[in-house]
Parts: structure tokens; C-alpha cells; sequence
């Protein structure tokens, strides 16, 4: 697996995106206020840092315009990784890490 699919894992807000696209191949997805749970630091942290790193990649594309994102041409290679931590146990992995 790429480097740069662990790169884009590595952020919570970023996982969360890449999440809520897998949920429905069609879904455009507005990320203004709800990834950024209001909070003005998030929400310029998520369009300054989080959504060029993923539309960089192609993973993602979004409209900056109008705030939305759907699934980029390279979203697949994200596909096994978001499948496995679906599938695990996050809490217990999120455990065994901070040991």
C-alpha cells in the first residue's frame, strides 16, 4: 500500500471524510460545519490543510465553491484500508497503539 494513503489516514478529520464517501459511491458530501463542528479553527484548519491534501492526491474532489466533495478518481486506493478499520475493532487498536 502507498505511503500516501497511510499520510492521509494519519488526520481523524480526514478519515472521517473518507469515511462518510465510502458510506455511498454517489454521495456528495457538504463539509462546511459538520466535520468542523462549528468551530472556527476547524473549519479553516479543514479547508486550508485537510481538503487540498486530499484533492491533491485525487482522492477527493472538491468544490471549494460551494463546499462540497465527492469520491476523486484515485478514492480506490483508499478502499482497503477504510474496509479493515471498518471491519476492526478501532477502540481495541487505539488501545494496543497507546501501549
Amino acid at each position: 500500500m502507498d505511503d500516501m494513503v497511510f499520510e492521509l489516514f494519519a488526520s481523524s478529520v480526514r478519515r472521517e471524510i473518507l469515511a462518510s464517501l465510502a458510506d455511498d459511491p454517489r454521495q456528495e458530501l457538504s463539509v462546511s460545519d459538520d466535520v468542523a463542528n462549528g468551530d472556527e479553527r476547524s473549519r479553516v484548519t479543514l479547508h486550508h490543510k485537510h481538503l487540498p491534501k486530499l484533492a491533491d492526491e485525487a482522492v477527493i474532489r472538491w468544490d471549494s465553491e460551494d463546499g462540497t466533495v465527492t469520491r476523486g478518481p484515485n478514492f480506490e486506493a483508499c478502499e482497503p484500508l477504510l474496509r479493515f478499520l471498518d471491519d476492526a475493532d478501532t477502540e481495541s487498536l487505539v488501545r494496543a497503539a497507546d501501549r
